[in-house]
């Protein structure tokens, strides 16, 4: 296509044809991109289409131009983390079968906290310490004060009924 471009957009104002308006053909952008998107499919090669169930693709995405997951060539990253997304949905969806779950394995996967601890601490420190046994991993100086607090509770709570 070609863009039109007002006269007050001058190259140079000292130059006689400055007041008319300049023109930038822009087909030239189109075909280099139109060639790097066949170029890295291979000649004739079109990218093929995405499941149906993931939906359409972002209608905004970045500038860049990055590898995307096989079978898919060169996208923008916004496309390839879209396209990651639905690939890790549709193997979660796989692996996990949920005729065969029952409701309380839902619960016991949400949270790794007794229930009887309600929720952890919802503001936490932005620190990293190492999560007090029986549990494992790492979390914030807030959430490892959490569990203390919960497990001597239990214990009090355990010594107090025997």
């Amino acid at each position: 296509g070609i863009i039109a471009w007002p006269f007050w957009f001058r190259k140079n104002p000292d130059t006689p044809s400055s007041t008319e308006p300049h023109t930038i053909d822009t087909s030239a952008g189109a075909a280099m991109a139109e060639h790097l998107e066949s170029s890295s499919r291979g000649a004739g090669n079109k990218r093929p289409p995405f499941p149906a169930h993931w939906g359409n693709p972002p209608d905004i995405q970045t500038m860049d131009y990055v590898a995307l997951p096989p079978p898919y060539g060169m996208g923008s990253s916004t496309l390839r983390s879209w396209i990651k997304q639905h690939i890790a949905e549709d193997e979660g969806a796989t692996s996990n079968n949920a005729a065969d779950a029952s409701p309380n394995d839902a619960q016991s996967s949400t949270s790794k906290y007794p229930e009887h601890w309600g929720s952890p601490p919802l503001r936490q420190t932005r620190d990293r310490r190492p999560l007090p046994a029986p549990f494992k991993g790492f979390g914030s100086g807030t959430l490892v004060k959490w569990i203390k607090k919960n497990q001597a509770n239990d214990a009090a709570g355990a010594g107090a009924a025997q």
